[in-house]
């Protein structure tokens, strides 16, 4: 796994101090999306319908 400091998006740009949203990111292709987003640096906020519960944890 590629560290947040050296992470870039598939553009090539970093997300450094970028904020995104990620709806629906508690499993599947959102959490891989909110897991590659954070890999880019950026902050992620994870929302998911009540009661949902993480695939597994990210940070």
């Amino acid at each position: 796994m590629t560290t947040p400091a050296t992470a870039v998006s598939t553009t090539g740009e970093s997300l450094e101090g970028r904020r995104t949203l990620v709806t629906g990111g508690t499993k599947g292709v959102g959490a891989a999306a909110a897991r590659r987003l954070a890999q880019a640096g950026a902050t992620v906020l994870v929302t998911a319908p009540a009661g949902a519960t993480a695939s597994r944890p990210t940070t």
